[in-house]
């Protein structure tokens, strides 16, 4: 299962595959931060986030955009959806979406099912 460079708009990624990078990436980020405040305490008296910290962030927001865009490739859904996470209220709904509904089965627009032996749940009927 080839799901591309991970510095890559293009194909798709499944439920798990968004899951589990975005789980690691977050907990890269949070560790980041709290060795950044373990080996410079001086930032939390002076209550100012340190460049490195918005270079974390920054990273882990592109990194995360590449990886959303995949997974709405994998539902069928054109790239710039991402953008809608910016909406109050449905952005809720596309963050669950995204994690719990089935990619398209077989091929679509976007490249190759990464999953082998598509299933459909209860929640794909739902959402």
């Amino acid at each position: 299962m080839d799901m591309g460079s991970p510095l890559s708009m293009q194909g798709r990624m499944s439920r798990a595959g968004y899951f589990w990078k975005g789980t690691a990436a977050s907990a890269l980020l949070y560790g980041g931060i709290v060795l950044s405040v373990m080996f410079m305490p001086e930032m939390v008296e002076s209550e100012s986030l340190p460049l490195s910290i918005w270079a974390m962030f920054g990273i882990f927001a592109v990194y995360d955009g590449f990886n959303t865009v995949k997974r709405l490739h994998d539902l069928g859904k054109p790239g710039w959806h991402y953008w809608l996470q910016c909406v109050p209220i449905y952005n809720i709904y596309l963050g669950i979406m995204l994690t719990f509904r089935a990619g398209t089965p077989g091929e679509n627009d976007y490249g190759e099912n990464p999953v082998v032996g598509v299933s459909t749940s209860f929640l794909d009927a739902r959402l």
